[in-house]
């Protein structure tokens, strides 16, 4: 904002024109100012929503994409995810889907002896 010391006008403005402009903003002003009421009530209601967590305490939620339970971020290269991705799209799954069907069809095998899983792979017993 400039301060009215600094202020310096080259031109007059007219008489009708200057009411109208004053009539204008103060119009905006007032709707601004009821919008902005506005929105403050929405975001204290959005703050206000409460989930419940496993544990039994609350947390607010957020509508952010990154804080969806169950949610999971994992680093692969960019080859692995390319060829990850042409394997589920050729079976019309998404990826997604994929990595679900895939670890639980893992944990059948290791449930059912077929194979272990250490840190350097899966073996397979058969």
């Amino acid at each position: 904002m400039i301060p009215a010391s600094k202020k310096v006008s080259f031109t007059e403005v007219p008489a009708g024109l200057n009411s109208q402009l004053s009539q204008t903003f103060s119009t905006a002003e007032e709707e601004t100012s009821e919008a902005a009421v506005d929105t403050a009530k929405e975001q204290e209601k959005t703050s206000l929503i409460k989930t419940v967590t496993k544990s039994g305490e609350k947390t607010t939620s957020s509508a952010k994409k990154n804080d969806r339970p169950g949610q999971i971020n994992i680093c692969l290269p960019p080859e692995i995810k390319t060829e990850w991705k042409l394997l589920f799209t050729k079976n019309n799954v998404n990826i997604t889907q994929g990595i679900i069907f895939a670890v639980e069809h893992l944990k059948n095998e290791i449930e059912n002896g077929e194979a272990i899983l250490t840190v350097g792979g899966v073996i397979s017993k058969k």
